[in-house]
């Protein structure tokens, strides 16, 4: 894990979904970032951890369910097909009505 978190990056991860406009398809993805945290948790083997610290979006870095929520909110995906494919219905719910999820804006140690 150690040649890992020294070697890494970024991470990103893209599903296509269906346009609200019917033009095509628009990108769903998650970005995972080597901060130093995030380097911290890779060489301490605490990969559980990693959705945590992409959950606070620093330095650019999403869960999948985030965006998601963003592109609801911005009018390019439709909030019934976003709900079918989330991870978390319950957190996409929140998301949408401008409520954090639990831990959203909390950092690890």
């Amino acid at each position: 894990m150690q040649q890992l978190s020294l070697s890494l990056r970024a991470i990103l991860c893209q599903k296509l979904l269906p346009r609200k406009d019917g033009k095509g398809r628009t990108p769903w993805c998650e970005i995972l970032i080597s901060t130093p945290i995030v380097v911290k948790l890779i060489a301490e083997g605490r990969m559980a951890d990693l959705q945590q610290a992409m959950r606070n979006r620093e330095a650019g870095m999403r869960i999948f369910d985030q965006d998601l929520a963003d592109l609801v909110r911005a009018g390019k995906v439709e909030e019934a097909l976003a709900l079918q494919v989330c991870y978390d219905e319950a957190a996409l719910r929140r998301a949408l009505r401008g409520v954090k999820s639990t831990g959203e804006g909390v950092g690890l140690i």
